[in-house]
């Protein structure tokens, strides 16, 4: 796995012609869960008094298969903590697999563009079910992830890795 570029940095060598040319010819063929590690540290929860705050950060690589296909890999982690102490931390990695139906590259610079303008959007409402899910198993409150990705919010068009702080639990 490589680090994608930054995607401002890529928007400015992609024209967006170019990127829109290049899109019409990708396929999105997978969106699947590669990896979860769910942990919880029960004294921290029984122990500790206050609100819980949760910080939600993300980092995107690339796995190359051929020029004209790839994986967009993400790897999210989100600490939900308790008067300071971490009380549970999940970790999900997402791949996005990419190929294209023409000899097209699937550049780095094109990757990082997708991954900053869709593939968080496309990531989200699993990463949303998956957190409540493990939340539940873990026996913790799960923080609630709004029903829509802010982008701006978990790093705009840098893709390579972002935060996010919230703060509200479910229900």
């Amino acid at each position: 796995m490589t680090a994608l570029p930054d995607a401002n940095e890529a928007m400015n060598r992609l024209s967006p012609e170019d990127y829109r040319q290049i899109l019409q010819e990708t396929h999105l063929d997978l969106i699947a869960l590669d990896a979860l590690d769910a942990r919880v540290d029960r004294r921290a929860w029984l122990q500790g008094e206050g609100q819980v705050e949760a910080d939600l950060k993300r980092e995107w690589s690339v796995v190359r298969d051929r020029p004209d296909a790839a994986a967009l890999v993400a790897t999210w982690v989100l600490r939900a903590s308790i008067a300071g102490k971490v009380g549970a931390r999940v970790k999900a990695t997402y791949r996005l697999a990419l190929s294209s139906r023409s000899p097209v590259e699937l550049s780095d610079d094109f990757l990082a563009i997708y991954a900053s303008l869709s593939g968080d959007r496309q990531i989200w409402p699993y990463l949303r079910e998956l957190t409540s899910s493990v939340g539940s198993k873990l026996g913790v409150p799960a923080p609630t992830l709004p029903m829509l990705v802010d982008h701006q919010e978990i790093g705009g068009g840098a893709p390579r890795s972002a935060s996010k702080k919230a703060a509200k639990l479910g229900p």
